[in-house]
């Protein structure tokens, strides 16, 4: 099953009473439900969080074995959403298909390029 829901942004580049919005409506998912889902997951983690690749390499805390993320699934701004939880900062994907629908939407390759804010509300 290919992944479909593509990295949008994390909170700071995102509107504050969306985010509200979707962890108000959030449920909660596994880690493996964001991996099986989320392009880029494990790349973001550890580029952006400072997470090992695996814990195999007995070193480092992995983004799986962390108990202070959460993983959630919601609705951003009206899209089919997931997101994860880490350091009080919402990390957001979005289904493509709903993507391809939103306004202003810049990032497609968030390891490579700085976050850059969406449509303005």
């Amino acid at each position: 099953m290919p992944k479909r829901y593509t990295f949008l942004a994390s909170c700071p580049s995102l509107d504050g009473q969306a985010i509200q919005a979707m962890e108000d409506e959030s449920s909660v998912v596994g880690y493996r439900t964001m991996l099986r889902h989320c392009q880029e997951l494990k790349e973001i983690a550890r580029s952006l969080c400072g997470y090992e690749n695996s814990s195999r390499q007995g070193h480092g805390l992995t983004l799986a074995d962390d108990w202070h993320v959460a993983y959630r699934k919601s609705r951003y701004d009206g899209m089919r959403c997931y997101f994860l939880v880490w350091s009080a900062m919402e990390f957001v994907w979005v289904h493509e298909d709903d993507l391809k629908e939103w306004e202003g939407f810049v990032n497609p390759s968030p390891t490579k390029t700085p976050f850059t804010r969406g449509p303005s509300h």
